[in-house]
């Protein structure tokens, strides 16, 4: 399990080696992390961290059914809460720092309070294993997702929880669970995408060929959903939160669709594929504005494109793929990349650029993340 603060400045980690590994960034200007802190108390897996919304706090869960609070500044454990009866699968801060809402494999919901180290509520939530468990943004919502397949929405105060609603749909294991103000969307091996609306209880369902969690499936401004099926369909579905339908598929990829990005500014969607190129295509407009072959451009060695991203300032695109290179591209000149960094030893798994654009950050399979400028 991974958590990254709200500014960035710290990463924890969550080991099943039983420990918690901080590290932090103490140059806003620079990409560097250093290890900050070992966090040691647990006697099994760690399955779920979470940093505090000010920075101050880590919070995790564990299979030696804890849940463990840490103080970031003093690098220790401030308190252990051992209440649950199962393994702790997720754990959460609320937005205003003060409660943790945690959920564990035995279905058991707690609720506990960051100030006076105790237990607020604990209730039997589902009959079987909870996989999530969040505070809405306004902090006035519990979120729940389960292995029933069903997803709860509850009210919560000092005195009591109470279950507003149950979005029912899923026909197997809700794996993941997210949310903004208005909406609640969620994840599970049936292979759907839902989409709640937290005031109207309304569902907006789309099937997948399969659930990718990690995809970028919302726009910045949280008007669209993208499904980039996969399979022998190469088609990348445009969706309407609004109106809740269907309203374009972009074709012209020649194989399967493997990566998917939207634009800062929510106007371009770029598309990697297995056909060795990446697409970018216009929302508004609804039609593809350039190709970026690799092939013609320096050659892949085997056709796959990995993931893509876009710079802050919606002027470049990164790319990565299964040559081992990370690749730097303007988005008003497909005919050659600006730059390539080839020093990976494996597959390039994931790309960012940092939040001023100045440097890049790429995961690869041979266990390295390397820093771009």
């Amino acid at each position: 399990s991974v958590s990254i603060s709200s500014d960035g400045s710290l990463i924890a980690l969550g080991r099943w080696n039983n420990t918690i590994g901080l590290w932090i960034n103490r140059n806003k200007e620079s990409f560097t992390y250093e290890k900050f802190a070992d966090f040691e108390e647990h006697t099994d897996k760690i399955l779920s961290v979470s940093i505090s919304p000010n920075g101050k706090y880590v919070v995790s869960g564990s299979r030696d059914r804890t849940v463990r609070l840490w103080s970031v500044r003093e690098k220790r454990l401030l308190h252990g809460f051992k209440e649950h009866k199962g393994d702790v699968n997720s754990v959460s801060f609320s937005p205003n720092n003060e409660f943790i809402v945690s959920g564990s494999k035995n279905g058991m919901i707690c609720l506990w309070s960051i100030k006076e180290r105790k237990l607020l509520h604990t209730f039997k939530a589902y009959k079987d294993e909870i996989s999530s468990t969040l505070f809405s943004p306004n902090g006035e919502l519990i979120i729940s997702g389960s292995w029933d397949c069903t997803v709860n929405l509850w009210s919560w105060s000092l005195e009591e929880i109470k279950l507003l609603h149950v979005f029912c749909g899923h026909t197997d294991r809700v794996t993941s669970v997210s949310s903004n103000s208005n909406y609640v969307a969620s994840g599970g091996i049936d292979g759907k995408i839902r989409l709640w609306s937290i005031k109207n209880k309304e569902k907006f369902t789309h099937s997948l060929g399969r659930v990718l969690i990690n995809d970028e499936l919302f726009s910045p401004n949280e008007e669209w959903i993208v499904d980039r099926s996969l399979g022998n369909y190469y088609g990348i579905k445009l969706f309407s939160v609004k109106e809740r339908e269907l309203v374009h598929t972009f074709r012209g990829h020649e194989w399967q669709v493997n990566c998917v990005s939207f634009s800062p500014d929510g106007e371009l969607l770029a598309s990697g594929s297995w056909d060795n190129t990446v697409r970018l295509w216009s929302l508004k407009e609804r039609k593809l504005l350039a190709t970026f072959n690799h092939q013609i451009s320096f050659g892949h060695e085997r056709p796959c494109i990995e993931c893509v991203a876009f710079s802050p300032d919606n002027e470049f695109i990164i790319t990565g793929g299964w040559n081992y290179t990370v690749t730097l591209w303007s988005i008003k000149d497909s005919n050659k990349p600006q730059k390539i960094f080839d020093e990976h030893k494996n597959i390039i798994c994931d790309v960012k650029f940092s939040p001023d654009g100045k440097l890049i950050a790429s995961a690869s399979r041979d266990c390295t993340v390397r820093i771009w400028s």
